[in-house]
């Protein structure tokens, strides 16, 4: 069975996308855009319990359909970035490099990268925008959901108890545990299923509402609305504890405009615009393919791409997902559905397996040779000794190093060949002394 189609869905997805991607690209200009992941867990939680509502009360709920219709949604695109990542991995990141991504391809195809990241996140975390993957967190966390959701829907709707008030009463547990989180461990309260699940149980409460129980309201609530998540995204700062209370914000804005449809003032003609709604429909795999191309350009960068490539990037990547859409996941919609869901399936773990093949042999060490030498393996057991020796530099050799520019430090022996090369930051340049010491360079 299905629901209704509603534009305006699309258009909030639209309102979404943009903000996510708007921040990912411009955080200085946009530094609140992350709440848009938060509007798509209300959306989420609503369409999803609104689906399985009605098959539920109809007696033609199966969970095995659920699955497979959740397959035929998430696998398609999400195969594809996976694949891309791959590839484009192999030919830009070195070996460490390349063995993190193998472990978040893992994580990735097995719906728990939020999990590794929590695991990770510390002093010593790499950048976030040197993880191609590190956005499917959100993915992972909806479908966690969705492994216990249907069961725990079907339990709820059959007991004699109240289940509207059965879902608020988890979701304000969910909440305050956020709330507790978010000042006592905050990575925990980001990247937990459990401190974000009241996200989706807000888009849940909702769908399990009698019909226009909302009724109509004066079109300014729905302009205030809209006028929060554009705020936010202004405004909010990545320092503000998150998710907590100030989650609240954009939840209780996608709410509000999911209950009280409207295309009669102008913030339903806004979700209703046919290039919002457009928009909408290609959210899911814009917001696959957007990330990856950004981080993939600030590792080639060595640090943050300029404002034109980071548009260009941004306008590739909605490229990427209308073909996406158009090329890929509505023609498998046609083919015979099995066949599909196995094959998806089977090529999603061979992807997982092979992230973690990569991982486990260190990036397939593929750039290793015998004649060069981890600087940080000579350099950490010596370092102390040539601190002692007055062989850490002072001298400033921080320019970039560009192609074809060559705006770079050499430090070499005018006399003699140049016989081996240290690349990298500050780190190197107080490596290249010690090494040039103990080698006799």
């Amino acid at each position: 069975m299905s629901l209704s189609y509603r534009a305006d869905i699309d258009g909030l997805r639209a309102i979404a996308i943009l903000t996510v991607v708007a921040f990912h690209a411009f955080p200085d200009v946009f530094p609140g855009g992350f709440i848009g992941v938060d509007v798509f867990f209300v959306i989420s939680g609503y369409l999803i319990t609104s689906i399985l509502q009605q098959e539920i009360q109809s007696g033609h709920w199966s969970v095995a359909s659920f699955y497979a219709r959740r397959i035929l949604r998430i696998f398609p695109a999400l195969v594809l970035v996976l694949l891309a990542c791959l590839v484009a991995g192999w030919h830009t990141l070195l070996a460490e490099e390349y063995m993190q991504l193998g472990k978040h391809l893992g994580l990735g195809a097995a719906f728990l990268s939020n999990i590794g990241l929590w695991w990770e996140a510390g002093y010593f975390d790499k950048v976030s925008e040197a993880k191609p993957l590190l956005h499917l967190w959100s993915l992972a966390i909806e479908e966690q959901f969705y492994i216990v959701w249907p069961l725990a829907l079907w339990l709820i709707l059959r007991s004699k108890r109240n289940a509207m008030c059965t879902v608020a009463v988890l979701a304000l547990g969910s909440l305050l545990l956020s709330v507790w989180w978010v000042w006592s461990d905050r990575t925990q309260a980001f990247y937990s299923p459990v401190s974000r699940a009241w996200e989706l149980l807000a888009g849940a409460w909702l769908a399990l509402q009698p019909v226009q129980r909302f009724g109509s309201v004066p079109p300014v609530v729905r302009a205030l609305a809209v006028a929060a998540l554009l705020g936010a995204t202004a405004l909010l700062q990545a320092t503000v504890p998150f998710p907590g209370m100030v989650a609240g914000l954009p939840v209780l804005a996608a709410v509000v405009l999911i209950a009280v449809p409207s295309s009669t003032d102008w913030t339903g003609r806004l979700l209703r615009h046919p290039w919002m709604v457009a928009l909408g429909k290609v959210s899911y795999p814009w917001y696959l393919w957007h990330w990856p191309l950004l981080s993939f350009a600030y590792i080639i960068e060595s640090g943050q791409a300029s404002a034109g490539l980071r548009l260009g990037l941004v306008l590739a990547s909605l490229l990427l997902a209308v073909l996406t859409y158009r090329l890929w996941e509505l023609p498998l919609r046609s083919l015979p559905r099995r066949w599909v869901i196995v094959l998806l399936v089977v090529v999603m773990t061979v992807i997982g397996l092979l992230g973690k093949n990569i991982h486990d042999r260190h990036g397939l060490e593929r750039i290793r040779h015998k004649n060069l030498i981890q600087v940080d393996q000579v350099a950490s057991q010596d370092f102390l000794d040539f601190e002692k020796q007055g062989l850490i530099t002072e001298r400033k050799c921080d320019k970039p190093f560009k192609f074809p520019e060559r705006d770079v430090c050499l430090l070499a022996h005018q006399e003699r060949p140049v016989s081996a090369v240290v690349l990298g930051d500050s780190h190197a340049v107080h490596a290249y002394w010690g090494l040039a010491q103990a080698f006799d360079r």
